[in-house]
Order: C-alpha cells, then structure tokens, then sequence
C-alpha cells in the first residue's frame, strides 16, 4: 500500500508576522536568490544553518577555499587555546603540590620544635639544613 500526502505551499503559505515552524521552512524553500535568503528572519537554528550552508555551497571555488582556510584557522586556534589551558592547568597543579609538600615539611618541623625535639634529630628526620631549621624558628 502506498500513501502520497500533497502539500501546496501556496495554500499553506500565510502572510502574518508571526509563521509556524512549517511556514519558514516553505519560506527557505522557496527563496530563489542570496536576497530571498537574507530576507527570512527566524531563530529556527535548522533553518539558520540550512541558510549557512546554502550561502557557503553558493561560494566561488576560490572564495570557497578562503573561507574553508578561515574555518580551518577558527579550529586550530580553538584547539591551540584548549591546548594552552590544559598546559597551563598541569604546570599550576604541579606548582601547587610542590607547594603544599614544602608547607607541609615547615609545619612538621614546627610540631618537632613545639614537641621540643633537640635540632640535631629534627635535621636528621627532616632533612632540613640548619638555615632552614633557624629560618623556621624565626
């Protein structure tokens, strides 16, 4: 069984200000030139892509390669800025932990020097030098 259903886009075509989903896609369909094109005001996002790819399919061939050129710089730029953050995020977290293991080490030494353990067993459990033992101690 077959079933065929006729739309006559004229007969569904209403001239009001404000036009259903249907109507703006007869209007997209029927515009013949770039103007046409240009004249249809939606925020429909499928229609304003299809008017996108419309305009782009309807490049020269050399204008079609500037502007596939320019898309390809939009992208690489995009992907470089990802690539920055994701470099710029791991040098910071690494920062951080060197950070935090250094805090960590000053504080431990306080406990000894607050738990009154001798210098010379703080050195040799820490590892720090005199300096930085003195430092410490203020």
């Amino acid at each position: 069984m077959l079933e065929i259903h006729t739309l006559e886009l004229k007969k569904k075509l209403k001239e009001t200000a404000e036009m259903d989903e249907l109507e703006e896609w007869i209007r997209f369909f029927q515009a013949d030139c770039e103007e046409d094109l240009d004249m249809i005001k939606t925020k429909n996002p499928g229609i304003l892509e299809a008017i996108k790819e419309v305009k782009e399919m309807r490049l020269s061939r050399r204008m079609r390669i500037c502007y596939e050129a320019h898309l390809k710089q939009v992208r690489d730029e995009k992907a470089w800025k990802t690539y920055e953050r994701a470099e710029a995020r791991k040098e910071g977290l690494a920062e951080g932990r060197t950070e935090g293991l250094a805090e960590g080490r000053s504080q431990i030494i306080r406990n000894m020097i607050n738990q009154k353990v001798p210098d010379e067993d703080i050195i040799r459990l820490s590892g720090c030098s005199k300096k930085e033992l003195q430092e410490i101690k203020g």
